[in-house]
């Protein structure tokens, strides 16, 4: 029991020591700037979406999914065998990269300019 005290003693005094610590002020004490006073790079785009156009043919009638990089559905369309579909798209300006999903086939799209085309075939 004698024991029992002493340690409990010994844990009570290092909490308390511990916790008295002083806190440091984190705070940064430049002043703040003005909107005026912001420099920004002239090759800044301040854009946070962009617009794609996709122009995808088929082998056959089917739905094709347009998928992020994240595995989201951005959109669904339905293309007929041999025609063009052309599709509009707004997409974060993150996304580098798209997935077309059709037939149980995933292709993975760069997204180097504004339009992407794509010719579905069998294999």
């Amino acid at each position: 029991m004698k024991n029992f005290k002493i340690l409990f003693i010994i844990v009570a005094l290092a909490i308390g020591f511990t916790s008295c610590l002083k806190e440091t002020d984190v705070m940064n004490n430049e002043p703040t700037q003005s909107i005026e006073d912001i420099v920004v790079s002239p090759d800044f785009n301040y854009e946070t979406f962009k617009d794609i156009e996709i122009v995808m043919t088929g082998y056959t009638d089917g739905v094709v999914e347009v998928l992020a990089s994240d595995g989201a559905v951005y959109q669904k369309a339905y293309l007929q065998k041999k025609q063009q579909y052309a599709m509009n798209l707004t997409i974060p300006t993150y996304e580098k990269t798209i997935y077309l999903r059709f037939k149980g086939k995933n292709v993975r799209l760069e997204l180097t300019s504004d339009m992407v085309v794509w010719e579905f075939v069998k294999y």
